[in-house]
């Protein structure tokens, strides 16, 4: 990503995209995770070598970008040791692909103690608690940018279902804002608490406990 940054003019376009998919292996799935963009990209010839340490291609001496020549080769070491791959596609002038995909173990109830259901938007995750039995979901994980209706709009929805029990299930506001008035807003709207971003498990799973 930092050096989708680096390579990348301004006005330019950057995007991340992960995905999971099923492996053969039982238990496991791939995690999937591409990093494009529209910058310099890179020639055919150079990329058999941009894993090798101090490996800069002549274009970007040019552009004058500082870089020691061994980040994508620390990476590639990274990713072998959790026995992924990474791989790269690129054109001169066009722009870069890079695509890591690293095998992990699925988490079980055995393992974790709980079942854990991802609702894709805030509709699919209201009709999930109203097609659900009242006792089924004991917690909400509320991320609070979703494209349609926010969390916030969310969480007022939920705590206005007929269903009493429904309408009481706690939930924890998951937010890139980490400011005091974000907090002071979740809980306003109803939330029970709110675990800023990066999500940290040392703090993450204590706040869970408080309510389950």
């Amino acid at each position: 990503m930092s050096n989708a940054v680096k390579y990348t003019d301004t006005g330019g376009t950057i995007s991340c995209k992960i995905a999971q998919r099923p492996c053969e292996k039982e238990d496991w799935c791939d995690m999937i995770i591409s990093i494009t963009d529209n910058g310099i990209g890179m020639a055919e010839e150079f990329q058999k070598h941009i894993f090798e340490a101090f490996e800069r291609e002549r274009t970007s001496t040019i552009t004058q970008i500082e870089g020691s020549g061994i980040g994508m080769g620390i990476v590639k070491k990274l990713v072998d040791l959790m026995g992924g791959t990474l791989e790269v596609e690129s054109k001169l002038g066009e722009g870069s692909t890079f695509t890591v995909t690293i095998p992990c173990k699925k988490a079980s109830k055995k393992e974790e103690g709980c079942i854990v259901e991802v609702a894709t938007d805030e509709v699919a995750c209201i009709s999930m608690i109203e097609k659900a039995d009242a006792d089924y979901y004991k917690m909400i994980l509320m991320d609070i940018q979703m494209p349609v209706m926010n969390g916030f709009d969310t969480t007022l929805t939920i705590r206005k279902m007929k269903d009493d029990k429904k309408a009481m299930i706690t939930i924890i506001a998951m937010t890139a804002n980490a400011f005091a008035e974000d907090r002071q807003k979740a809980l306003s709207v109803g939330m029970n608490d709110h675990v800023a971003k990066p999500i940290d498990m040392n703090i993450l799973a204590p706040t869970m406990m408080k309510y389950l």
